[in-house]
This record gives C-alpha cells, sequence and structure tokens, in this order.
C-alpha cells in the first residue's frame, strides 16, 4: 500500500471509521484530488522562537541573517550567491575532503531544509549529494510544485527555540583534522514531523 487511496481503504476494511489522519502522511496522492501537505508543527505562541536570542557574536550575526534570508526567500539562486562559499561548501561523506561547489547540490539542499511537505521530499533521500542526477531532477520537480516552498515570514516562524532563551539555533565549534575552528548549528524546522 504505497498510495493515499490504498491506505485509506485497508483502514476502512479494518472498521476504522476516521481515516483523516492519512492525508497528513508523506505517501503519494492518487486520483484528481491535489497533492496534500503535512501540517506544521503545533508550538504554543510562548514557544515561538527569537532570532535576537542568537548570540551577538560575528558568527551569530551571520547565522541570524542567513535564516532571515533562507526563510523569506524565493530566490534561492541568489542565497546561495550571498551564503555560500563555493570552496568551503562542504565535505564529502565518505572521503572527508572537500566537494566540488555544484551550484545545482547547493540550491537543492537549501530547498530541501524549506519544503512543507518534508516527508516527501525525505522519501527520495536525505543527503543531496549522494543522491542521483535522476533523483536530484526529480527532487527539483518536487521542490516547484505549487506552495512546497512558500516563504515563511521570517525565521521565528520557520524554526522551533532549541535553547532555553528561546534561540532558534545552537551555535557549536570543532576543529577540523587540519585544526581550522569551524562553526555549525543546531536547530528545528518548525516544519519537520515529530513522532
Amino acid at each position: 500500500m504505497t498510495t493515499k487511496r490504498a491506505k485509506t481503504s485497508w483502514f476502512k476494511s479494518q472498521k476504522f471509521s476516521d481515516t483523516e489522519f492519512i492525508r497528513d502522511t508523506s505517501l503519494d496522492d492518487d486520483g484528481d484530488s491535489p497533492q496534500t501537505f503535512l501540517p506544521f508543527l503545533k508550538v504554543e505562541q510562548a514557544a515561538r522562537s527569537v532570532i535576537s536570542a542568537v548570540p551577538q557574536t560575528e558568527i551569530g550575526k551571520v547565522f541570524a541573517k542567513f535564516l532571515e534570508v533562507w526563510s523569506r526567500t524565493r530566490d534561492f539562486d541568489q542565497l546561495v550567491e550571498g551564503f555560500i562559499d563555493p570552496e568551503q561548501f562542504g565535505t564529502d561523506d565518505l572521503t572527508d575532503t572537500l566537494r566540488p561547489f555544484d551550484q545545482e547540490i547547493a540550491k537543492l539542499t537549501l530547498q530541501y531544509w524549506r519544503a512543507l511537505d518534508h516527508g516527501r521530499v525525505a522519501a527520495i533521500g536525505h543527503n543531496v549529494n549522494l543522491m542521483s542526477q535522476e533523483d536530484r531532477k526529480r527532487l527539483g520537480g518536487i521542490l516547484t510544485s505549487d506552495r512546497m516552498l512558500l516563504p515563511y515570514a521570517n525565521a521565528a516562524h520557520a524554526l522551533v527555540p532549541v535553547t532555553a532563551d528561546r534561540a532558534p539555533l545552537e551555535l557549536h565549534e570543532v576543529k577540523s583534522a587540519t585544526g581550522e575552528v569551524i562553526h555549525f548549528g543546531l536547530l528545528r524546522f518548525r516544519h519537520a514531523r515529530t513522532k
């Protein structure tokens, strides 16, 4: 059972009267109805993140600015150009060496993070860099479908607080094998599903 219609039929055959929850799954739609989207997490207003709670260090300000632009943009090519260093885009997960820069992979990665139906894109895989060209094309098609990348009002709406002071990200730093300081942030997307 790989579609919403098939799963609904199965539950009804098992005497379930309420099958509305199936529309919130990442199963493929079938039929004439449009693709449904997973709902936003239900987070109390008091739990809304506060972007100004991000540490006001140089790195904290860069992260905060990136998240504000990322949450509202419709132009992901411009986001890549403004925030992604082609020489430091990331490391290959298998060899721990720097990957050659690929504009398409950078753009798809930033879009993937903001996809409203995260279950649907996660079904293709979690690492855009390791996807086949065919899967990247399929992902690109899904991401450009109606409503998948609707912008948020701001980063506070896009992210759930992860610190006691309601900052939307927690900053960390580590040293690479060559001694270079690497900064990273842990965050939680509002539209990511919980168990």
